[in-house]
């Protein structure tokens, strides 16, 4: 996609650009594509293993359901959903987490958009469970 939608000045080929230059020049399509988006997400997902396995048990643990399996490919999802457990907080995730694996020297931002991604949530329409049930 950098290749195909990103021009790099002094570059034929935006690839051959240094990280940094194709970061910068990226920003546009970052912003328009959201195929971009979850590509780039879902790399940085693999990068980060160690993280992703610690999030995904977290969650599994305070039962979140629907999750895929942790090697899912979430760049092919469709979107989000839009509704998050309120007791789940960002807060209560991230120490959950830094407990589970102490020796992540992950950042709260990181714990916290591997959250979003692995859970496929966005922390929009919180809900409690007892409403949840309630409504059934």
């Amino acid at each position: 996609m950098i290749a195909k939608f990103v021009t790099v000045q002094g570059f034929r080929n935006s690839n051959l650009a240094p990280a940094g230059r194709k970061a910068k020049a990226s920003v546009s399509l970052f912003e328009r594509s959201p195929e971009f988006v979850a590509q780039i997400v879902e790399s940085w997902r693999t990068l980060h293993e160690s993280l992703a396995g610690a999030v995904f048990s977290v969650l599994t643990e305070r039962g979140w359901d629907s999750l895929q399996s942790l090697e899912a490919d979430r760049s092919q999802f469709p979107g989000f959903v839009i509704h998050w457990p309120k007791e789940d907080t960002f807060e209560v995730l991230i120490i959950a987490v830094h407990k589970k694996a102490p020796q992540l020297q992950e950042s709260d931002d990181n714990v916290s958009l591997m959250a979003v991604w692995l859970g496929n949530r966005l922390p929009y329409d919180l809900y409690t469970q007892e409403a949840e049930e309630e409504k059934r």
